[in-house]
């Protein structure tokens, strides 16, 4: 589920999250469906996220997280096109896409909704042609924006894209240093978001 929301304003969201949080996932889907069914695209949302990670007790289900981010994207819900472009990058409840992939972080992106890690997700597509032309520009772009952010991943691979490039020293720093700020992270929160890939 969705780690960066933990309240909602529409009261039978709330209540299913309640219920999530206790434990109670069955009961917690069963309310998130019946929300979904009414329209609360929080309760799809949410739905969603839960279909596409999977909960304890509960496998994942990519082929209905991919329906209800559909549903949820022809709103241009930023979320639900985070969550499509994840589905279509790693081909999970649909065929690989990469273009599709790339168009979903690019609109999340240009509203300002990015995160470390799909800024990251970004310079690595940019980098390696996933879904685009090589653009060692955009790549490094995002890899520096993602650095910035705080996010480790994009530190390391800011710092291997630049040694790539021939700028050693520079590049072997950021290697460097992002492996030292990954261990002083993971020593206070071993599951802050700042070590996570997309």
């Amino acid at each position: 589920m969705n780690r960066h929301v933990v309240n909602s304003s529409d009261p039978d969201v709330a209540r299913a999250l309640q219920e999530y949080r206790a434990g109670n996932f069955e009961r917690s889907i069963k309310l998130l469906r019946r929300c979904a069914s009414q329209g609360s695209s929080e309760g799809m949302l949410f739905l969603a996220n839960i279909y596409e990670w999977g909960a304890p007790g509960i496998p994942p289900d990519p082929v209905q997280a991919f329906e209800l981010y559909v549903d949820l994207a022809r709103d241009e819900n930023l979320s639900a096109n985070l969550g499509l472009g994840r589905l279509y990058l790693y081909g999970r409840g649909v065929e690989r896409d990469m273009r599709k992939a790339l168009q979903c972080f690019t609109l999340v992106e240009s509203r300002g909704y990015a995160s470390g890690q799909m800024m990251t997700t970004l310079g690595r597509m940019y980098e390696f042609g996933w879904g685009t032309e090589v653009d060692d520009k955009g790549a490094e772009h995002y890899y520096r924006e993602a650095n910035r952010m705080g996010n480790v991943y994009g530190r390391r691979y800011l710092g291997l894209f630049l040694k790539k490039k021939g700028r050693i020293f520079v590049g072997s720093f950021y290697v460097v240093s992002a492996a030292i700020r990954a261990l002083l992270i993971g020593i206070k929160n071993p599951n802050d978001v700042r070590l996570n890939e997309m």
